[in-house]
């Protein structure tokens, strides 16, 4: 199905199915969305440089920023699909300091910016105004510091904001903030007011943003579990040196990695103020965790270069043996399918190509989908969707084949279009693409094979 057509180029889609894409007529472009499902085109920006303006979609919103300065500050503009246009909603905001809510509902976009500091407003996209909610820019303050070269701020669109305070380039312990759907005062998670921040600027939540995640900026690195109904210090303090792990959708537990000495490896705990450690797999390094977070990809042996061994463990069981999918560190991991029933990696990595592989999570042989491949992506159920096949266009584009496969149906790839530009999309049951061609050049969605 044609979207657009003509010279277009797919920028992302939003979370509610809107394909935002750049229309370029000559050396002018704009900046436009329709509906993977089909529909009406909209024009967002009547004339755009994406060069020097840059577009970033979060959840369902659309922000674009004009007029950047030395800085990268400059007018901030957002576009939703409920809203159509929010044209000069902010001046002096940083670009792509900002985020948006699935239901396009709600954005936090950076205001008062500098080259070192920024405030935050926080605000509905019916009515958006910019006044901020973390704001200041001293070590008291709620602004966020720009300048500390390890503390990048994690601004997500729940909101939650992980980030440094003050102008020191130095810093590294961050503070954590949430605030509510229609506050207009942040509330501080991870210890009261102004005191120091106590946590590395990452955070992760639960499904519904009751509960998040962290480790301590000190030394120790300790697993921390805060709680929304209960800030102002942890609610559960874990095992030291937590490299990495998720909470469980439903907030009741989280799974992470420590390196600490006696407990080395992947661990579960209740995200309770009595977390009380179970360890699930001795040693073992955190790859991944498939949809549902009930499974997990882990490694055991040394990894060589960039490559390692690929295996499955549960969360629930107490010192268990991984499933073994991948036995030596020959592999690299790309994930499960979103229905969890096979793990995909790559093999056979090097500068001029690879392999596509996946094996069955419950058992079975191991299978090689494609060779050389440039890009991939999961659909639903078991579907993969990958790019290869790369043909030079130009000597700054090229375009490709764009292929899939249900593997739980079989293991060949059919060809859904040539002339394919590398950016591609997955909205419900169609792939969404850019084709570059002598005849049929345009925005296409096509339902998975």
């Amino acid at each position: 199905m044609l979207l657009k057509q003509g010279n277009a180029i797919a920028v992302d889609l939003t979370a509610d199915g809107q394909v935002v894409y750049l229309s370029v007529n000559g050396n002018q472009a704009s900046l436009e969305a329709v509906p993977a499902a089909g529909g009406q085109q909209a024009v967002i920006a009547q004339a755009i440089d994406p060069q020097t303006e840059p577009v970033s979609v979060v959840g369902a919103v659309v922000g674009i920023w004009k007029g950047l300065d030395a800085n990268n500050v400059g007018t901030f503009s957002f576009w939703t699909k409920a809203t159509g246009l929010k044209a000069d909603v902010a001046t002096g905001s940083v670009a792509t300091l900002f985020a948006g809510s699935d239901d396009g509902t709600k954005v936090a976009f950076s205001v008062n910016g500098t080259g070192t500091t920024s405030d935050l407003a926080v605000t509905n996209t019916a009515a958006p105004s910019a006044t901020a909610v973390l704001a200041g820019s001293t070590a008291t303050g709620t602004g966020i510091n720009l300048a500390a070269q390890n503390c990048s701020p994690d601004v997500g669109k729940r909101l939650f904001s992980a980030h440094c305070s003050g102008t020191a380039a130095g810093a590294v312990a961050a503070r954590l903030y949430t605030v509510a759907d229609g506050a207009t005062t942040p509330v501080r998670l991870d210890a009261n007011g102004g005191a120091a921040g106590t946590i590395k600027a990452f955070w992760l939540t639960d499904k519904t943003g009751t509960k998040a995640f962290a480790t301590a900026s000190n030394a120790g690195s300790a697993g921390l579990v805060f709680s929304v109904a209960a800030p102002g210090s942890p609610l559960a303090t874990l095992d030291a040196d937590v490299t990495d792990g998720f909470l469980t959708d439903d907030g009741s537990a989280v799974v992470y990695r420590t390196s600490a000495a006696g407990s080395t490896g992947i661990r579960r705990a209740s995200a309770t103020a009595t977390p009380a450690p179970i360890t699930l797999v001795a040693d073992g390094e955190l790859l991944g965790a498939n949809a549902d977070k009930s499974k997990i990809l882990v490694s055991v042996v040394a990894p060589v270069d960039d490559s390692t061994d690929i295996r499955v463990a549960d969360v629930t069981t107490a010192n268990q043996t991984p499933t073994v999918i991948v036995p030596t560190a020959t592999a690299r991991p790309i994930g499960f399918t979103r229905g969890g029933t096979h793990v995909v990696y790559l093999t056979d990595v090097s500068d001029t190509g690879n392999t596509l592989k996946a094996k069955p999570v419950a058992g079975g042989n191991e299978v090689t989908i494609a060779q050389d491949i440039s890009g991939l992506a999961f659909g639903p159920g078991g579907y993969v969707i990958v790019i290869d096949t790369e043909k030079q266009v130009s000597q700054d584009v090229s375009t490709f084949d764009l292929k899939a496969v249900d593997l739980t149906k079989g293991t060949t790839l059919t060809k859904v279009s040539d002339s394919v530009l590398s950016n591609f999309f997955v909205s419900a049951n169609k792939l969404v693409y850019s084709k570059l061609a002598p005849q049929g050049s345009g925005i296409y969605a096509a339902d998975l094979p």
